[in-house]
């Protein structure tokens, strides 16, 4: 199995939930455990059954050579492209979540 490169653990779990199995289910238990490479890179493997038809799915994520740099609040990546997520995706993805802010959202208190 090839390593992908994620830039983040977000990036990794938005690839997984964008590669469903082939039953149509993207849903499966991720527990992860972190590797070694071949090369002597890092990795995590994320493994587990699909929840609606008991296949196993597994994907390998090759870590970034530096850590997160520490920025606050959730993101992707970093400053350059994905090397998993194409833009069609990223379109389809933001367009999933401007879907789900309701109309009017700029006249909802702070809080919401």
């Amino acid at each position: 199995m090839t390593a992908l490169a994620a830039r983040t653990a977000n990036e990794a779990h938005l690839y997984m939930d964008l590669h469903p199995c082939g039953c149509g289910d993207g849903r499966f238990s991720r527990a992860s455990t972190i590797l070694t490479l071949p090369d002597g890179a890092l990795a995590r493997r994320y493994e587990g059954p699909c929840q609606r038809c008991g296949t196993t799915r597994e994907f390998l994520f090759r870590l970034p050579a530096e850590p997160e740099n520490g920025e606050v609040g959730f993101h992707y990546g970093a400053a350059e492209p994905s090397a998993l997520i194409d833009a069609g995706e990223w379109l389809w993805v933001a367009e999933g979540h401007a879907r789900g802010v309701p109309a009017g959202a700029e006249r909802l208190p702070e809080a919401d």
